[in-house]
Order: C-alpha cells, then sequence, then structure tokens
C-alpha cells in the first residue's frame, strides 16, 4: 500500500497567513494523506522556529508525518558543502521531528566537492533522512550532475537518497523517462505532477486518469515502499485530496521494472 504526501505549495503559491496554514495542515490531517511536506519557503523568515513548533503541535493531533524541503543547496556556488545552513535546516526538522529533509543539489563538483566532508557531517545527524532533489536548474536539475553525485554518494556509501520530481526535467529539455531508468535505484520520495506546455511556457496541472500523461507510466513502476507526494494544484478540500489520492491509488504497480 502507498503513502501519500501533501506538499503544502499544492495550495500556496506565496506565503501564507498562519490562520491560512493552520487550516490546511487542520484539512491534510482528515484527508486519506500520510504526510505533509513542510515548505521553507512558505514560513515566515523571521518566525521559522516559532512556526514550526505551531506546525508539529498540529501534526502531534493528528495521524501525519512530516517531510521538512528547504531550498537551501547542498553544495554552494563554488562546490562547498553548505554546513552552516545545513546546520540550521537539520534543527529546524528536529523541531517537526520530520521524516526526511528535502534540499536541491545545488553546485556539485566531481573534484572540489568533498564527500568525506558530507558523510562526516550526516554521521553527526544519525537521525536526519536527507533526500536531494532534481530542481529546475541547470546545476542541480540536469541528469549529468545529479548521476555523478549519485555515483559518489554509492560509492562512498553515503546514506542519502533522491526525490524524483518527475514534472521538473521538462523544464531542462531532460527526457524523465531515461531520468527514471538511471536513477530508480536512488528514489525514496516521488514528486507526482503532471507539466505540459501552455501559450509558450510550461504548466504543472492536476493528474488525470483518463488522458494518457507522463505521470501514469512512471507511476506504474514505483515501488509501494516510495513516498508518493502530489505536487500539482489541489483544491484545499479533503474530498479534492482524497480524489487525487485514489487517482493514485487505482493505478497498477508491476513488481519488475521494465524500463531500462
Amino acid at each position: 500500500m502507498s503513502t501519500f504526501v501533501i506538499p503544502l505549495n499544492a495550495f500556496f503559491e506565496k506565503k501564507p497567513l498562519w490562520e491560512e496554514l493552520s487550516n490546511a495542515l487542520s484539512i491534510i490531517g482528515e484527508s486519506k494523506a500520510d504526510g505533509v511536506e513542510i515548505r521553507r519557503e512558505l514560513l515566515t523568515d523571521n518566525c521559522i522556529p516559532t512556526e514550526l513548533q505551531l506546525i508539529n503541535a498540529h501534526l502531534q493531533s493528528k495521524p501525519l508525518f512530516a517531510i521538512y524541503s528547504a531550498p537551501i543547496p547542498l553544495w554552494n556556488e563554488d562546490g562547498y558543502l553548505n554546513t552552516i545552513e545545513l546546520s540550521s535546516i537539520f534543527k529546524e526538522s528536529d523541531i517537526i521531528s520530520a521524516k526526511m529533509v528535502k534540499l536541491p543539489l545545488g553546485h556539485y563538483h566531481q573534484t572540489k566537492s568533498n564527500m568525506k566532508l558530507l558523510g562526516d557531517f550526516l554521521q553527526e545527524h544519525p537521525s536526519i533522512s536527507l533526500v536531494i532533489e532534481n530542481d529546475q536548474t541547470v546545476s542541480g536539475g540536469k541528469i549529468r550532475p545529479l548521476l555523478q553525485f549519485f555515483k559518489s554518494v554509492f560509492s562512498n556509501d553515503i546514506p542519502i537518497r533522491m526525490t524524483f520530481d518527475m514534472g521538473n526535467w521538462a523544464f531542462l529539455q531532460e527526457d524523465a523517462i531515461k531520468a527514471f531508468s538511471l536513477f530508480h535505484s536512488h528514489i525514496e520520495y516521488v514528486h507526482i505532477k503532471q507539466v505540459q506546455p501552455s501559450n509558450g511556457n510550461l504548466q504543472t496541472l492536476p493528474i488525470d486518469c483518463d488522458k494518457n500523461e507522463l505521470w501514469k507510466l512512471i507511476n506504474t513502476y514505483l515501488s509501494p515502499s516510495i513516498l508518493k507526494g502530489l505536487e500539482f494544484p489541489i483544491n484545499l478540500s479533503i474530498q479534492s485530496i482524497n480524489n487525487q489520492i485514489d487517482i493514485l491509488s487505482k493505478q497498477r504497480w508491476e513488481r519488475t521494472y521494465a524500463i531500462n
């Protein structure tokens, strides 16, 4: 049985008022969702610890786990580990007892980025499960740098997994099916969405079970152990969330990967 997560940016494009955020958490908690992705960029900058404490109170009253997402790159522009920022993010994630922390890759360099330092840093935070997402930047959203990074993660036995955003590849003209074939063994969490052209731009849309869409093909090969995040616009209601979860639940999962 799959586990479903609702990222808060499914409802909000800008920072919501606390009352709006609180209402969203309550609705998610009453839905069929299992978890919520807390987005740091949607919190009030000078009140983040306080808001996280309030969020934690909500989570404790509902059967929801949290994923903490922050737009803080793992590696800075010089290819060095963002140690100070990572320490802050990890401390914040502890406030909500986050199941995992999701970050973008940033500027990984094969020769400059210190993987031993990264491994040592994570050993100092053994309760944190770190996942790296393919974002919409050239440095952190193209197949090549991500593949180099995850090969190094594997060879150095570093406990980092991947958030596979199936829609972000389109923004960088990358083949999502090819990406999935390369990264599927690293995936812990997936952002499900449908991205398509609209008036010369790309638009993220709700999924549709009646159309032949890319998400359906990839979803077919996702193990139930992979967390599924519904990262597309959803009406803020229990019924709307449940309807989208039902669409995903009806999709068939095949035990053997056919994409290779």
